[in-house]
């Protein structure tokens, strides 16, 4: 029995120790949660202000003025904005809206309503702004182009890709059935397609020595030239890479010579 009771005393004392450990670091981590993210951004703060939820509080009017000056260039002229948000926070003939609808579709209603036509372009506007997987993606898009041998890619020529690809994409069509024709020999060509193909060879070497030349300039503005270690080890690469060359498979001049000889 004394045993059993000692067993059940230490029982209570380790779970009571790991509710408090839990307990503890789940504080710990809030507390750094806290720190490091901007909940004291005003731009945050009034981002919030257009959640239907938060209609009909105090703050919400402030934030929501705040809002609409950093916004006003996409607002319409000779709206009376300070009405609109007085009236906004009492209309009770305004959709009813619950924590955790779709705030874009309440914003639709209201816009339909044309009773607060400042109000609603500022709902787009803010609801308008990129967030959630899609940021996530176009990261991955770009680490798809973008990587140790391609990384100088100019932004034209990535905007250029990130076009075709989501246009194939939206269109649900491979490269070759998108620029297909059913008439091979007489079939209209796209005449801008080929002056761009057949000049972006020739814009290329421009931009390169367009680039060079303002790189050389650089150096001599600043009196800086590379250091002896970077030209050796890009000396060191090219005979590399030219040895490799010389040796592939591919290559006429290479005899395919036993090892024994």
């Amino acid at each position: 029995m004394v045993e059993n009771a000692f067993d059940l005393e230490n029982a209570d004392a380790l779970q009571d120790l790991g509710v408090n450990s839990v307990t503890k670091n789940n504080i710990a981590c809030g507390e750094y949660l806290q720190s490091k993210l901007p909940l004291e951004s005003m731009t945050l703060q009034c981002l919030s202000a257009v959640d239907p939820i938060a209609r009909g509080h105090s703050k919400t009017g402030h934030l929501l003025r705040e809002l609409m000056e950093m916004l006003s260039k996409f607002l319409p002229a000779d709206v009376d904005v300070q009405q609109e948000i007085l009236q906004y926070g009492v209309d009770q003939s305004l959709p009813t809206f619950t924590d955790g609808e779709d705030a874009v579709s309440w914003w639709a209603d209201v816009s339909d309503t044309g009773r607060y036509p400042a109000l609603t372009k500022t709902a787009q506007t803010a609801l308008s702004v990129f967030h959630g997987p899609l940021i996530e993606s176009s990261f991955s898009y770009m680490s798809e182009i973008i990587d140790s041998k391609s990384g100088s890619m100019s932004i034209s020529t990535l905007s250029a890709i990130q076009t075709v690809k989501h246009t194939m994409l939206t269109q649900k069509k491979t490269a070759v059935e998108m620029f297909n024709r059913e008439n091979i020999k007489y079939g209209p060509v796209d005449q801008k397609m080929c002056q761009n193909i057949l000049s972006a060879g020739s814009k290329d070497k421009a931009l390169r020595k367009q680039a060079a030349l303002k790189e050389m300039e650089r150096r001599r503005v600043f009196d800086c030239q590379p250091s002896s270690s970077a030209a050796a080890a890009r000396r060191t690469k090219a005979e590399e890479e030219a040895l490799a060359r010389r040796r592939h498979p591919a290559n006429p001049f290479i005899l395919d010579i036993p090892e024994w000889v």
